[in-house]
């Protein structure tokens, strides 16, 4: 065995929500659970799907990894609906009962040292309950964060809350994606640091530019397709978001900030940007049809004309469009990490970002981004016009951001994932 495989060879079960190559951000799932095969640990999926032909219960192979899939669309019958739907209300995750009868039935006759649990909840309270095996509970986001204003998180809900704390309670050890999650779980009473270990998602390498390309030409490729795609009449300069809109999002504060920016790039005699926000909208209690409140936000103001939105945006496409941007502006109230603005970090676009986003804890202390206070249009626009009038501040900003997504390839955080196993399973 090589020397940089660890003494000892673990068998561990990586338990997720949904693993396939053709789904958008697996793809670094995937290459740290190849890395650490090669590594020379046992690595086996067990996942779900909702496909109504496929068993009940089946296994693939996806690059050599078996992946074990718990086929939701197969337990039907009226007795299992009313289940999920009770469960939906309750629980407020439909599947939870399906996936704990699911996991015992996995785990009787096989034998692992560890479960890595995607998530504290729904995977890491039923690896909880679900068996005695130990498991490393990895933080999302949404299974920890409580934002009942912005309709986000489970921890807002009361039997989830309960759950969570349990799951993180009974994990080996808890992992978490960025060093502002460190803080954060211990402020709010759930791990204290000592039984939490930070490892950094991997940025899989299709986030950077192909390497037979130069990065400057990648970008004016990228401009290219915004171009061509949405119709922006460049060269005005484009400020972007990337992600699904919801309102813990806060995009309505990016969208706030338009008339600061507009008004002062005019005062300058220079084109404003256009704002492009690309993602699928979402539908919330309190903010109903996502996309419709920041356009009639927008319209409000007179700023429509300047807001693009684009829908779902291709995973092939992602790193063009980040690349195409001048600026990416993660505004986010809380997340725990934001990967969208280390992908912009690799093809060398300057984000402005929340300072209550984990990648501004990854960005920040680099000066490889702009942080601001959350909740403030003010900021983001003071940050969006300096970056685009300080030609020397912008290049400076890049050049951090791309030295900072270099340290975040698969070989750099495979060795740190291999780490975390092997302390989990001492205890």
């Amino acid at each position: 065995m090589s020397s940089t495989v660890s003494a000892r060879r673990l068998r561990v079960l990586y338990f997720i929500g949904s693993y396939s190559p053709d789904l958008m951000g697996n793809a670094g799932h995937e290459q740290a659970i190849l890395a650490l095969r090669e590594r020379g640990h046992d690595v086996e999926v067990l996942t779900q799907i909702n496909e109504p032909v496929v068993p009940r219960y089946s296994r693939v192979h996806y690059a050599g990894v078996p992946v074990y899939r718990i086929n939701l669309a197969a337990f039907g019958g009226r007795a299992s609906g009313l289940i999920r739907k009770a469960a939906g209300k309750v629980l407020r995750y439909e599947h939870t009962l399906t996936l704990l009868a699911a996991y015992r039935r996995h785990m009787r006759g096989r034998i692992y040292d560890l479960v890595h649990a995607e998530g504290a909840y729904p995977f890491g309270f039923v690896a909880a309950v679900g068996g005695r095996v130990p498991f490393m509970a990895n933080v999302q986001g949404a299974d920890v964060i409580d934002l009942p204003e912005n309709d986000y998180g489970y921890r807002r809900f009361p039997i989830p809350r309960a759950s969570v704390s349990l799951a993180l309670q009974r994990a080996a050890l808890v992992r978490v994606n960025s060093p502002f999650m460190v803080g954060y779980l211990e402020s709010e009473g759930l791990a204290p640091s000592s039984r939490v270990v930070m490892v950094p998602r991997v940025l899989e390498g299709s986030a950077f530019p192909p390497s037979d390309m130069p990065l400057e030409q990648f970008r004016k490729e990228g401009k290219r397709l915004l171009q061509d795609k949405y119709g922006l009449g460049l060269p005005r300069p484009v400020v972007m978001s990337l992600s699904r809109l919801h309102p813990f999002k806060g995009l309505e504060y990016l969208v706030d900030a338009i008339p600061v920016v507009v008004a002062a790039r005019r005062q300058q005699g220079k084109e404003p940007p256009w704002f492009v926000l690309c993602g699928p909208s979402r539908s919330t209690e309190n903010y109903g049809d996502y996309r419709q409140f920041l356009q009639q936000r927008a319209d409000q103001a007179g700023m429509g004309s300047y807001l693009v939105f684009t829908g779902q945006v291709a995973h092939s496409e992602v790193s063009s469009h980040l690349a195409g941007a001048d600026v990416v502006v993660s505004p986010s109230v809380v997340e725990a990490l934001h990967r969208v603005a280390l992908e912009a970090a690799a093809v060398g676009t300057p984000s402005v970002i929340s300072e209550t986003t984990g990648a501004a804890s990854y960005l920040a202390p680099h000066n490889a981004c702009l942080p601001v206070a959350s909740r403030s249009p003010q900021a983001i626009a003071d940050a969006i016009l300096r970056l685009l009038s300080e030609p020397a501040l912008y290049e400076s900003v890049r050049t951090n951001a791309l030295d900072v997504a270099e340290s975040l390839r698969t070989e750099s955080v495979a060795p740190q994932l291999e780490a975390a196993w092997a302390r989990a399973v001492r205890g």
